[in-house]
């Protein structure tokens, strides 16, 4: 979300399943050096390395150096604003709403799918 794109971005289902696989995640010059750190502690292969997973549990990830400038108290109590709050007609939009039709989905062949075992 902060540079617009997915982090295993591909043209098709397929290729980013293969990115995550081989943890394959290109940052922009753009992306900044904090939100960078984070993700990539996220994103550790070794479970009992990742954060998340560590002895302190989801507080590794809230006083990661990225959360620094924000108060987790007022977040807690809903106490703090959104940074952005998008414009919208329609509320129902950010509700998630949106009812899935199996028409929309792309037809993927057995042969290349890739959780057709699973």
């Amino acid at each position: 979300m902060i540079v617009g794109i997915d982090p295993f971005d591909a043209s098709d289902a397929m290729g980013i399943y293969e990115k995550i696989l081989a943890r394959s995640l290109k940052f922009t010059r753009s992306f900044p050096e904090d939100p960078k750190s984070l993700v990539k502690h996220l994103i550790v292969l070794n479970v009992t390395k990742r954060y998340g997973n560590l002895k302190d549990g989801p507080e590794d990830v809230k006083n990661h150096r990225w959360f620094n400038r924000l108060n987790m108290s007022l977040i807690n109590e809903k106490g703090k604003l959104a940074e952005y709050i998008p414009d919208v007609e329609n509320y129902d939009q950010l509700k998630g709403n949106y009812k899935f039709d199996s028409s929309d989905a792309e037809h993927v062949a057995a042969s290349n799918d890739p959780f057709a075992k699973w």
